[in-house]
């Protein structure tokens, strides 16, 4: 169902990536990427308890997208501030400097240092887009700056590698349902069990399937 319990603990602990994944139609099969060594995840793991999973960090790169204003629709921007009484961000748009107060259901993270696996096609596998922005409608990751392609490709969760420190919402658990729904932070990625490690606002830690996340909001 798309998780794995972590052993018991609130601190420490290690987790990791799925295997057998299947991406745009006919991709499967994870393929040889070193997707680095382990460690150093105990204070990402304080910093995620301290900000909260469901709350985008100060300095976090992001795209509007829905919002009623047109003309500002795909703007790009940092965050700045969260005013979770207002249920509102700050965002400084690039490159006009302007700031806008938004819901966080029109922001999309706009990620960095993602990795294609999985695929059957071999100049896609293990390649890095420029920036990796998740679509709610499709389930699916645009990926811009390829370097076999010009154009953006829509890559789906299971074939996409997010880096460490991600906010992520977990979706389409059928082991614990009510895990689905729920913000969490990506704190380590296991190569061997093939697992994302994933905690949660309650500090509780839990082993996921790429495919059973995506990134935040979603």
């Amino acid at each position: 169902g798309g998780m794995e319990p972590a052993p018991s603990r609130k601190r420490g602990g290690r987790g990791g990536l799925p295997a057998g994944m299947g991406g745009f139609p006919g991709l499967n099969g994870l393929g040889g990427i070193d997707f680095g060594s382990l460690g150093g995840a105990t204070a990402k793991k304080r910093h995620a308890a301290a900000a909260g999973a469901g709350v985008l960090p100060r300095g976090t790169n992001v795209t509007l997208c829905g919002l009623s204003d047109a003309s500002r629709e795909g703007a790009i921007g940092q965050v700045e501030s969260h005013d979770g009484s207002r249920g509102r961000y700050t965002v400084l748009l690039q490159p006009s400097g302007d700031r806008i107060a938004v819901k966080s259901s029109v922001l999309r993270q706009r990620i960095e240092h993602t990795t294609v696996v999985g695929t059957s096609h071999p100049a896609l596998n293990g390649r890095q887009p420029a920036v990796a922005v998740y679509d709610p409608a499709t389930g699916r990751y645009r990926c811009e700056g390829l370097p076999t392609t010009n154009a953006s490709m829509f890559i789906k969760r299971e074939n996409l590698v997010l880096p460490k420190s991600t906010h992520v919402a977990i979706e389409g658990v059928r082991s614990r349902p009510s895990l689905n729904g729920q913000p969490a932070v990506v704190i380590d990625v296991d190569r061997d069990a093939q697992r994302y490690l994933v905690q949660l606002d309650s500090e509780e830690m839990v082993r996921l399937k790429l495919g059973a996340v995506a990134a935040f909001p979603a």
